[in-house]
């Protein structure tokens, strides 16, 4: 029996002192592998929630440094698997991450420290918001005993973002009262958040005290570590999400095949979609026969039977009296909304008697309200389970012969006239870029005209390019961070056609050009102002005060600005001058800024010649 208890005895000593090393080696894994995780509570919460984004698949963290942010910014820093991008400019450091999500979702995590810094976030996450596109942000704030109080630094940040977010948290400061898993799940539901059924941006802010430096203090203990230790021992997150499956059901599928089955003249509308849903679409459309209008940004004008795209619908709305007997009746619009307010204006007009949208977001997407059914799902299951159908038989749609034949008309036409032009001018900027750009080429189109002169003058063409923009809300703000994002994620060569004044607001992003390797050429149309208003019922108005007022001429060139970017400076005077640089761009061993200077007060009488000249083409 004695004999027993000292057996006994040494067993739980052997099992105490297991437990003592196991201990041991836990910490000293965590010292050796994050070494700042131990030095106090601050710097603990942080790395907690820098490894559980990047056990979720986030790894790039857009840093802008600033004091309350220290936990944060050396948690990224020390993690081994974190890449950082550090920028100064909070605004143009949140753009960066929309450009480096908008390829595949994955997001990117922006770092910002409290006060005003937080506010210069807000065009970027308006921006992530209206176009889907998931976005991190986590930003440093003060304690809650110093709200209201007029700290320096310290706004009211709760919820600042409003209904722009899919969710906000207020992070509470670091206590060893709360379970350090709740900041690890607290991670994980903002992931899911971001990324799932309506992807979009969220916002934790995270509250510290001080002190905020690196020292070592006793505000944790050991137990406190051990509480998390399955967790660190792997690689997964704490909590697990799965996404549902959004996809429409049998009896969906069944509901559009009737509609296709009993239609005449339908036409397909492609919005925006990625690469691999718009193989999908096409091959969908291949089975149709019915004629597919490709908006410029659904990664669909390469794969498309050319016998089906109609090209320039712009033009034929514009100028065409042939459509008065052109009526659809069912419009299948796949993907997002279109560029083109003319495009989207004709297809309301044409009081389609189903305008079927199929898309896998929950947002209405129906400015016209004109839809009349609305699938929301995946385009990939719906549009494969219903071209497998046996039944699937479509008629061919009247409206192919007619569309067809005006759009390869005025395409001709287009070319013809585009050739002979020896002056530089904004469509024809676009059509080059369209005509000369290489495969496996990035494409940034800005906001304001170079978007609506591709959309009409691009030459459509088999290169495989990828093309995005910021047309969620259509600003002309951190339109070159996002480019280079884009640049940064793809490592693509990249070209970036971007306005004056889009540009000029910007100018602070040219530093972010360090962050990227790969080839990027920077098309700058100068034409001393805004020239979209100058097509607007406002340019009647007195023509110095809409000068002042809306042209808002800036007088400058970028010559010298480029110097600010460590860029290659170039001046194309020609179509040849540009064409050779879209040609010899990814040769150059820095970033290339061509810049392109128009005389503004032309540029409408050029369009109306361009418009006339083409037009004229197809009566002869």
């Amino acid at each position: 029996m004695g004999r027993n208890r000292g057996k006994n005895r040494q067993f739980h000593k052997s099992l105490f002192d297991l437990t003592l090393f196991k201990r041991k080696i836990f910490k000293e894994t965590y010292l050796k592998e994050k070494i700042m995780l131990t030095q106090n509570l601050n710097m603990l919460w942080a790395s907690l929630m820098v490894e559980e984004l990047i056990r979720n698949g986030v790894d790039t963290f857009v840093i802008s440094t600033g004091s309350r942010s220290t936990p944060l910014v050396v948690a990224a820093a020390e993690n081994p698997k974190a890449k950082t991008i550090v920028h100064f400019d909070e605004r143009g450091a949140a753009y960066f991450a929309l450009g480096y999500a908008k390829t595949n979702q994955k997001p990117a995590c922006v770092i910002s420290t409290s006060g005003s810094a937080v506010a210069n976030l807000l065009p970027a996450v308006v921006e992530a918001a209206h176009d889907h596109t998931p976005l991190i942000i986590l930003s440093a704030d003060r304690p809650p005993e110093l709200r209201d109080t007029s700290a320096n630094q310290t706004i009211d940040q709760t919820k600042i973002f409003g209904s722009f977010v899919r969710w906000f948290f207020d992070m509470p400061c670091p206590d060893q009262h709360i379970e350090p898993h709740v900041v690890l799940s607290t991670i994980d539901y903002a992931l899911w958040r971001a990324t799932a059924l309506s992807p979009g941006p969220v916002h934790i802010n995270t509250m510290y005290r001080e002190p905020l430096d690196l020292l070592p203090n006793k505000d944790f203990d050991e137990a406190y570590l051990s509480k998390i230790a399955s967790w660190h021992l792997l690689d997964t997150p704490w909590t697990t999400y799965h996404h549902p499956v959004i996809q429409s059901t049998a009896q969906d599928t069944q509901e559009l095949l009737q509609h296709i089955q009993s239609a005449k003249n339908g036409i397909v509308v492609l919005g925006r979609m990625t690469s691999s849903e718009a193989k999908s679409a096409a091959e969908l459309t291949k089975r149709l026969g019915w004629p597919v209008y490709v908006d410029t940004v659904s990664q669909a004008g390469d794969i498309l039977p050319n016998n089906l795209v109609i090209h320039h619908l712009e033009h034929i709305i514009n100028n065409s009296e042939n459509l008065e007997n052109l009526h659809a009746d069912l419009i299948l619009h796949i993907g997002g909304s279109l560029i083109s307010k003319s495009v989207s204006k004709f297809f309301q007009n044409q009081n389609a008697e189903k305008y079927i949208h199929i898309t896998d977001t929950p947002e209405r997407s129906d400015p016209s309200h004109c839809v009349t059914h609305r699938i929301m799902s995946k385009i990939h299951p719906i549009l494969d389970a219903l071209k497998i159908l046996s039944s699937f038989s479509p008629s061919p749609s009247h409206l192919l012969f007619p569309l067809k034949s005006l759009s390869d008309s005025i395409h001709a036409s287009i070319e013809h006239t585009m050739i002979n032009e020896q002056e530089l001018h904004e469509p024809l900027i676009s059509y080059l870029v369209s005509k000369n750009i290489q495969k496996n080429t990035g494409l940034f189109i800005s906001n304001s005209m170079p978007i609506r002169d591709f959309n009409m003058f691009g030459k459509y063409s088999s290169a495989s390019i990828s093309i995005t923009t910021n047309r969620g809300a259509s600003g002309i703000d951190g339109n070159l961070a996002t480019a280079i994002g884009f640049a940064y994620r793809t490592q693509l060569p990249t070209i970036a056609i971007l306005g004056d004044l889009a540009f000029l607001h910007d100018l602070n992003s040219l530093m972010l050009l360090e962050s990227i390797k790969s080839p990027f050429l920077m098309i700058i149309v100068n034409n001393n102002g805004s020239d979209i208003f100058s097509y607007l019922p406002m340019a009647s108005w007195d023509k110095e005060k809409f000068e002042s007022f809306f042209a808002t001429p800036h007088n400058r060139t970028m010559e010298d600005v480029s110097q600010l970017g460590r860029v290659s400076y170039q001046k194309p005077a020609s179509p040849e001058d540009l064409e050779n640089i879209l040609k010899t761009f990814m040769d150059s061993a820095k970033p290339v800024l061509a810049e392109i200077i128009l005389d503004r007060s032309k540029t409408p009488s050029i369009r109306q010649r361009l418009n006339s000249t083409i037009f004229s083409q197809l009566s002869t």
